[in-house]
């Protein structure tokens, strides 16, 4: 009845009274204490930015930290980044990933040098994040990252896609007459790799570079 009760309220625009919810933050059930960690996510107030930053220090349950670190980032508490930053170390690659996603919507571009460092994490799903990170806060001093992920992602035919190309194209095309290592990479792609490409990817590509003749069926 609790956590029915966290969820109708997690569905208000704004929650006025925030102190009920902090109570059911440290509850011994974990449906309950992660309905009460989203809903303290639409409380615009100083104590439950710092019940959520409570939970990023002392929980070591993924969940919690998850949906912590998803409320903080939806509150806009930019104060809370110190605390996420040290969560980029977590075993849990779904940690990692959520505090990529809150430090790209907190931090901004200031972060560009850790976002082009996660594209190293043994994380697939870090890596796209990070390569969304770059395509928005990305200068050319990304290019060099980015263009090493495209040729390791292309390097064998995989199982598996993901989106991680289409966001690296959208970055890539924003430089792609300012450097000659991005022509030369679509030309590699073109040319030897575009069977490794899904439609999505191939759609994307064309998307990006169809002017200059770049485009290829």
């Amino acid at each position: 009845t609790l956590d029915t009760i966290l969820e109708r309220i997690e569905e208000q625009e704004v929650i006025p009274d925030c102190y009920p919810i902090i109570k059911c933050v440290s509850d011994v059930r974990g449906s309950v204490r992660h309905s009460a960690i989203n809903a303290l996510g639409r409380c615009k107030n100083s104590d439950a930015e710092d019940a959520l930053i409570k939970v990023i220090r002392n929980s070591k349950d993924e969940y919690d930290l998850c949906y912590a670190i998803g409320s903080l980032s939806m509150m806009g508490a930019t104060k809370a980044i110190p605390e996420i930053l040290p969560l980029f170390k977590n075993g849990k690659g779904e940690v990692r990933r959520a505090a990529l996603c809150a430090i790209d919507k907190l931090g901004g571009s200031a972060f560009l040098p850790l976002y082009m460092e996660a594209l190293g994490d043994r994380s697939l799903s870090v890596k796209y994040y990070a390569l969304l990170a770059i395509k928005d806060h990305g200068d050319e001093t990304a290019i060099d990252v980015v263009y090493k992920r495209v040729r390791t992602i292309l390097s064998k035919k995989r199982k598996i896609n993901s989106d991680e190309l289409v966001a690296a194209f959208e970055f890539l095309n924003q430089f792609k007459n300012h450097d000659e290592k991005i022509e030369k990479l679509l030309e590699w792609i073109k040319s030897k790799k575009w069977d490794f490409l899904s439609d999505r990817e191939k759609e994307g590509f064309n998307s990006c570079f169809s002017t200059n003749d770049l485009s290829y069926r």
